[in-house]
């Protein structure tokens, strides 16, 4: 499907040792028995975009902005339909959706411009200068382009390139995940991705993702603490692959942890030599707990002893939020159900009117903490709903004739929960032919 075509490509990495004797930032020994790996091809994904272009030049952008193809005069020799295909990014450390360029295999006359828009939220675990451009072969393997204009001013990546094939931008290093949500004294790995060469003793060099543990000498911290601490949370473990770990209780000051990841040895790229290179993460520590509440009511109502069970059931959310108020929603009532819906006792036959209301039609509640004295015990919390409910009625058939109405059902006007907030929860109870179960969802 795609060819390759005569371009100097990208050494993508360059890791030097300085007079010093500093230990460089990754491993390389290895590389050399590293061996390419093909990826799928990628698969459209959102709408293409057609324009024709004709020997006097033109441009095309792709329907999300963030590709743009400018061709100069006489690089076609003829009207062209061009088109730009976004498709679903399989190559290493690529950044967003990758794009299908065609006719796939064309070739220009004069190189045309390929530009890469990028947003600062999309490089926020990176940095714009370790960007890079590449493209995937017939055999699935993605090669780096030897020369790319960077602009930071205007957010772009500019490379030339003379035919069409996938192509994608990529991240040469990253962190991930670069921002995330944590709850308290729960953990969260880290992990630093890099892009490297294969030294195969030509300008065609294949990309080569390092392995976690090959990236060395890092200096870690939170918060501008080494390794972090008890306050901000710590990190631990080695490697470009660590474990973060949140206080054990939220504040104002500590509910957000700032991990940096220092490479103190120094590598070179064909754009930069860095040394010092950082690169961050957001963690945003909260108290926030969430449990899904299951509620279910079944029993023989009219207590005939014939089997006929009356069942309703109901769901519902509880969140502890970090300021310990709790919030309830996302309630469900269910129908209730009887059965056998009839039944025979004597010489009446009973039958249930079928409604869509219940015992259980949840309309709303609140939560507290229970301190039990102790302004440090906040792990059991009270709930309560409201309940406004609808009892089941019966109709009673006779054979001699007469018909009649019956109800029945407990007066629920409001329920009381007592549980404890455990980091691993699924509570079962009865109360009086109530059950409900209670699952933490987060």
């Amino acid at each position: 499907m795609k060819t390759i075509f005569s371009v100097t490509l990208l050494i993508l990495f360059v890791f030097i040792v300085d007079n010093s004797c500093k230990k460089t930032a990754i491993d390389s020994t290895s590389l050399n028995n590293a061996v390419p790996v093909p990826t799928p091809v990628g698969a459209p994904v959102g709408n293409p975009v057609t324009v024709t272009i004709g020997s006097n030049g033109g441009s095309i952008l792709s329907a999300d902005s963030m590709v743009e193809l400018q061709f100069p005069s006489g690089a076609l020799s003829s009207n062209t339909q061009i088109t730009i295909q976004p498709i679903t990014n399989n190559a290493p450390n690529g950044l967003g959706n990758a794009y299908r360029f065609l006719p796939d295999g064309l070739k220009f006359s004069t190189p045309i411009n390929l530009i890469f828009h990028y947003k600062d939220t999309s490089v926020a675990a990176t940095q714009p200068d370790l960007l890079g451009i590449a493209f995937q072969d017939s055999s699935g393997v993605w090669y780096g382009l030897s020369s790319l204009a960077s602009d930071t001013i205007n957010k772009t990546n500019t490379a030339a390139i003379n035919h069409f094939s996938d192509w994608t931008s990529f991240m040469f290093l990253f962190i991930a995940p670069y921002s995330s949500t944590l709850g308290v004294s729960k953990s969260e790995r880290l992990e630093i991705n890099a892009i490297d060469l294969k030294d195969t003793g030509s300008l065609i060099t294949p990309l080569i993702a390092v392995l976690p543990q090959k990236l060395l000498n890092q200096t870690w911290s939170v918060n501008g603490v080494p390794n972090g601490n008890a306050t901000f949370g710590t990190i631990s473990g080695s490697g470009a692959s660590r474990i973060y770990t949140a206080p054990s209780k939220v504040t104002q000051q500590n509910n957000l942890a700032l991990v940096k990841v220092r490479f103190n040895g120094p590598f070179t790229t064909k754009f930069k030599t860095y040394k010092n290179l950082e690169l961050k993460a957001k963690i945003e520590i909260t108290d926030t707990r969430k449990f899904q509440m299951e509620l279910l009511y079944n029993e023989d109502i009219l207590g005939t002893g014939t089997g006929q069970i009356y069942w309703d059931s109901a769901s519902l959310n509880v969140t502890k939020n970090d300021d310990n108020s709790f919030t309830i929603d996302n309630i469900q009532n269910f129908s209730p159900k009887v059965t056998p819906r009839s039944v025979v006792e004597g010489n009446c036959t009973i039958t249930w009117v079928e409604t869509s209301l219940g015992i259980l039609n949840i309309k709303g509640g609140d939560g507290y903490i229970a301190y039990n004295g102790s302004a440090s015990s906040g792990d059991t919390v009270v709930v309560n709903l409201s309940n406004s409910e609808t009892k089941p009625a019966f109709t009673v058939a006779c054979t001699d004739g007469t018909t009649h109405s019956v109800s029945g059902g407990p007066d629920i006007s409001s329920y009381h929960f007592i549980f404890n907030m455990q980091d691993s929860l699924t509570v079962k109870n009865e109360i009086n032919r109530f059950y409900y179960r209670i699952t933490r969802l987060k």
